[in-house]
This record gives structure tokens, C-alpha cells and sequence, in this order.
């Protein structure tokens, strides 16, 4: 799709490191110069508005779940109008950042970002904010270390760049076909995908209840959910081949007793199918309780 995009005739430093150079006409402006942070706090909404908290809003594809009900919230929420760009300013690297088609209110958050001027498009602003650049920018200028938040006066005065608006315009344009297109791609490989787990699944059954003979005699196995088995085959316990533990109970009382530091496989590791060892704890347990449960 991009190789078949025409380069510009001439181009320019945009004087932004993770940016590099920018088409020659285009202009690089600080966010606050054209956007407005729109801090209109309510304590209510009416029938026709919409709530939307961060977790309405899908990471990195702006795609968003309005949800209708005043009892959603309580406390104060900004109010947003139709066409402003929400940006999740909690936990930014989760970019999410959404442009909505009603009027409504949100959590507190969300910047609430509107165009302050011709100069940008809220449909330009959003694909911009939600670049990749853009979020890590402004995820390495968050503060706090368990709920990092992004912070205005930065993101206010973060450069931009920005095009005319007609090729603002025909930029949003195409990167909403270029999405189709991707989309499209996608759910055809996960119906693909879904269908190979299926054919997995299907084997996997097959090679544990009847083995790998086709043609072996089958008995019934006395278990419904089980159904025939090879005539020569067992039926027995769990308990009967293999030992069953329970793992370390986090927050006990180790008083007195020396303690070391291990790894420590939580159950946010155990994943459909496989084991996610990206992110793996430590504890500090007595050796004695680290030998019963390791693996």
C-alpha cells in the first residue's frame, strides 16, 4: 500500500527527532496552538448522551463501545461533543484514543481534545495521536509509576505536524481504506486460525482416546463423556498416575524463617494454550516451600 504511494518533491527537517523529515509545504506546530483541552465537568447527562470510560475504548484501533446510562458513573465526568478526540491519558501506551459521532460524557481520564482552528482536522488529529511515534513520545513524559498519567502541558506543547487541510483530507481518506483493506485481511486469517485450533483440537482427541491405530477394537470406557476406548487401554483416576499440589498461598507468615527470591508463575502466565513468560514475578518463600512447588 505504501510503496505505491509518490514521494513528495521536496522535503524538510521537521526539527523532531522521532519524526525526521516532513513533506516541504507542511507545517510543524505545537499541539496547544490548534487543539483545545476541553475541561467541561458535569455531574449528569441527559437521555441522548453516551458514557464512555477506558475500558470503552479498544487499544490502538480507536474503535469504541458508547455506552447509554447515567448510572455508569459516579462523581464527575467531562462532557464532550460530537467529533472531539478522546485520549486516554491513563496508562497512555495503551493509546487509546477514539473520535466519536455523539454527544456525551466520559471519564476524567480522557483529554478531551478539539480543534481549536481550520488548521487541523479532529479526523487527521485522531490518526495523529494515535501514530505510534506520538504515544511513545508521550508515554516517556508520563509521571507515576503504577498509574502513569500523561500530563497537557507536555502534550500541549508536543509538535505536530500538519498538512493543508485538503490533504489532511485525502491523508484520513486513505488511511480509513488502507484500515478497511487490514481489517478485512484480519477476521479472513483469524476464521482461518479459528478452523486450523479446531482441526488441532480434533486431532489432539483423537490421538487420547482411540490412539494413533485407526482400525484398533474399542471398548466403552464407562464414562459418557469419554465414549469408547482401545479394548487394551486403562481407565484410572487422575490421582492414580500423577501427584496433585496446590502452589504458594501469597501473604504467609514466613516470622523467623530464612528466605530467598524465586521466580513466580501467577496464573495471568498461564495463557489458552501456552505460557506467557514476557512479565514473571518473584516471591520469597523459605527453600523448604520453593522445592514443593518447583516445576
Amino acid at each position: 500500500m505504501i510503496a505505491d504511494l509518490k514521494p513528495y518533491a521536496e522535503y524538510k527537517e521537521s526539527g523532531l527527532p522521532w519524526i525526521g523529515q516532513v513533506p516541504g509545504h507542511w507545517d510543524v506546530r505545537r499541539m496547544k496552538s490548534s487543539v483545545m483541552n476541553v475541561i467541561e465537568q458535569t455531574l449528569e447527562m441527559s437521555s441522548d448522551e453516551v458514557y464512555i470510560a477506558l475500558e470503552h475504548v479498544e487499544s490502538w484501533t480507536g474503535k469504541a463501545r458508547p455506552q447509554l446510562g447515567s448510572n455508569l458513573f459516579t462523581g464527575q465526568v467531562k462532557r464532550f461533543r460530537q467529533g472531539d478526540v478522546l485520549f486516554g491519558k491513563l496508562r497512555p501506551y495503551l493509546a487509546k484514543v477514539t473520535r466519536i459521532s455523539n454527544d456525551g460524557v466520559c471519564a476524567g481520564e480522557f483529554f478531551v481534545l478539539r480543534p481549536a482552528d481550520k488548521a487541523v482536522s479532529s479526523a487527521y488529529l485522531e490518526y495523529q495521536l494515535r501514530a505510534k511515534h506520538t504515544i511513545d513520545v508521550i508515554n516517556g513524559s508520563t509521571f507515576g509509576a503504577k498509574m502513569p498519567r500523561a500530563d497537557w502541558q507536555f502534550c500541549g506543547n508536543l509538535p505536530i505536524p500538519l498538512p493543508p487541510p485538503t490533504e489532511q483530507a485525502a491523508i484520513v481518506r486513505f488511511l480509513d481504506w488502507a484500515n478497511g483493506r487490514l481489517e478485512q485481511a484480519i477476521r479472513a486469517k483469524r476464521k482461518v486460525i479459528a478452523l486450523l485450533n479446531e482441526q488441532k483440537q480434533a486431532i489432539i482427541h483423537r490421538a487420547v482416546t482411540c490412539g494413533l491405530e485407526p482400525s484398533v477394537p474399542l471398548k466403552p470406557s464407562g464414562i459418557p463423556w469419554l465414549g469408547d476406548i482401545p479394548q487394551h487401554w486403562e481407565v484410572m483416576p487422575l490421582k492414580g498416575v500423577c501427584a496433585i499440589q496446590s502452589g504458594i498461598t501469597l501473604g504467609k507468615d514466613y516470622t523467623g524463617q530464612a528466605l530467598r527470591e524465586y521466580p513466580y508463575l501467577r496464573v495471568a502466565n498461564v495463557q489458552a494454550g501456552h505460557v506467557n513468560l514476557s512479565v514473571v514475578k518473584t516471591i520469597r518463600v523459605t527453600k523448604a516451600e520453593a522445592d514443593r512447588c518447583t516445576l
